[in-house]
Parts: structure tokens; sequence; C-alpha cells
């Protein structure tokens, strides 16, 4: 939804961010491969599925090279990726928490992002089932 306007550089950053982030729980779900493809392809990107950096240097790359807002929609789709198989592990909120506090972002601003993120995730079950 949002990472069409980051610069090559962060669209292969996030992408690795997002490989690091689906890989962590040793499950690679349908779900999130479909969710990184969809990114892939609203970045204009190749698809691909091994990250080129682990996630430590992705994050301190990416927060490098990153303005507050470009960090803002990152952690919106990073939410969307995390949530989207509907299983929140310990794991990927460990790697969550490493991208807030990089990021200098705020637990209760990520509980606002993932509530959103939720709501949204709700509203497309409900048309889903609306057009059956």
């Amino acid at each position: 939804m949002y990472l069409y306007s980051l610069s090559e550089k962060q669209k292969e950053l996030v992408l690795d961010l997002f490989i690091n982030t689906a890989k962590i729980d040793g499950v690679f779900a349908d779900e999130e491969r479909s969710t990184i493809d969809q990114y892939c392809v609203e970045m204009s990107i190749a698809k691909r599925y091994d990250a080129g950096n682990s996630f430590e240097e992705t994050i301190e790359n990416l927060v490098k090279i990153s303005s507050a807002p470009d960090l803002k929609k990152i952690l919106v789709e990073l939410a969307a990726l995390v949530l989207s198989d509907k299983k929140y592990e310990e794991r990927e909120k460990e790697l969550v928490d490493k991208y807030l506090e990089s990021a200098g972002l705020t637990t209760s601003y990520a509980g606002r992002v993932f509530a959103a993120v939720e709501n949204l995730y709700s509203v497309y079950a409900d048309l889903a089932e609306l057009i059956k």
C-alpha cells in the first residue's frame, strides 16, 4: 500500500526485512509468501525469498537512509506481514520490537498500527463474505 514510494535501495532492504521476519519462526507460511509476492509487485522489484542481509544489518541500513514517515510506512506493511498468517509468534514480536527501537517508534504507536491492520483484515474478510 505504501511501499511504492520508497527508493530502490529502500525497497531491496524492505524485502530483506520481510523475508527475515517471515522466516524467523522456522515456517515460511503460504500467506507470508503471498504477502511478500504482493509487496514485490507493488514495489516493482523481482521476487525473491532469500535475504541478502541479516535482520540487524537490514534495519541499520534502513534507518540510515529512511525518513521518519518512511519508517512508519514500513511498520504498517511489516504489521500486515506478521499478521497475514494469523499467528503473531514471539520471535516475530521480538523482531518487531527491535525494528521499533531502531526506528525510534514507540510500542504504543505500534499498537495503534497493529490494531488498524487487524481492523483492515477484518473489513477484507467481511467484504469477501459479502461477495460469495
